[in-house]
């Protein structure tokens, strides 16, 4: 799995944030998402979206193994 941790979180702060969670595909790979680490920067940095998690989990149903840690 794999998470995006937003901008502005500081580890004093004591507020709950939101979170999104990306079920992907069948065979996607970790490197599939490296853009969107850019891509929630650029859209929290800009307003667009609120500072949030986002939580990338593999689609192709496994619980164990080298693709889900």
């Amino acid at each position: 799995m794999l998470v995006y941790r937003p901008p502005r979180v500081s580890s004093t702060v004591t507020i709950a944030s939101p979170v999104v969670y990306f079920l992907g595909g069948y065979g996607q790979q970790p490197d599939d998402f490296a853009r969107a680490e850019q891509l929630f920067d650029l859209l929290i940095l800009s307003k667009q979206i609120q500072n949030m998690y986002f939580v990338f989990l593999p689609g192709d149903g496994r619980t164990t193994g080298p693709h889900f840690t």
